[in-house]
């Protein structure tokens, strides 16, 4: 079985802060690192890279990247951080299980101190206007201060798991 492997916080942050712990096929690898893509995909991808599984072990061995259960579990987990794309739950999640999704990732993108005043507003949502309003404020910071790969990482996670109105 080809496992799925998902970001840490410490990938994140080589990822966010261009970490030169980190540098060309590794670093490259690890940003296709999605917590959706399992290992065979990722060796299709990243073909060029050399030895994707040894690769990978490296990552892992670093603490950039950890094992995921299920690709749906990316979203939420502890050190998780959907990339490219996120599995899309079966049901579409609450307007309270997505706020809750939004803000863990605002946190692990953006640190606690500057996610702060965005995951209250998106809290604070009382409904789906409202909590599309903060997640759209959101994306922008996420965007200048990130980037756009963080911000369509951001963006991807929050499209497969949009609240039922």
């Amino acid at each position: 079985m080809s496992l799925i492997y998902r970001k840490t916080v410490k990938g994140n942050d080589a990822i966010s802060n261009r970490s030169r712990e980190l540098a060309g096929r590794l670093r490259s690898l690890l940003i296709l690192v999605d917590g959706k893509r399992a290992q065979t995909d990722l060796g299709q991808l990243a073909s060029g890279f050399g030895d994707v599984d040894a690769m990978l072990g490296l990552l892992a061995q670093g603490g950039f990247i950890e094992p995921v259960a299920e690709p749906a579990l990316a979203v939420g987990a502890q050190g998780a951080a959907p990339a490219a794309g996120v599995a899309a739950p079966a049901a579409p999640p609450t307007l309270a299980q997505a706020k809750k999704m939004a803000t863990r990732l605002l946190v692990e993108m953006l640190g606690p101190n500057n996610s702060q005043s965005l995951c209250l507003r998106i809290e604070s949502a009382k409904n789906l206007p409202e909590y599309v309003d903060a997640v759209k404020r959101a994306y922008t910071v996420v965007r200048e201060s990130g980037g756009v790969a963080q911000a369509e990482r951001f963006g991807a996670a929050l499209e497969a798991n949009l609240p039922r109105a």
